[in-house]
């Protein structure tokens, strides 16, 4: 039995940059759902599932 959770859609981003950026984070997190990230990392399903289509840029981390 597969998964829970959608197939992932094509990149959205607005440059070639977002979506090579969209396609990396979503082959480290290929074995997670935007759930299981959302858990983890306390934010929401839908800002990751922003961040895995490129539609919305990862914040840099501030130290």
């Amino acid at each position: 039995m597969g998964r829970a959770g959608r197939p992932q859609g094509p990149s959205k981003g607005s440059a070639e940059e977002a979506n090579a950026l969209a396609g990396f984070l979503r082959e480290l997190t290929a074995g997670m759902t935007v759930r299981e990230l959302a858990e983890r990392y306390r934010t929401s399903k839908t800002i990751w599932g922003e961040y895995r289509s490129g539609a919305k840029m990862i914040p840099p981390v501030r130290r």
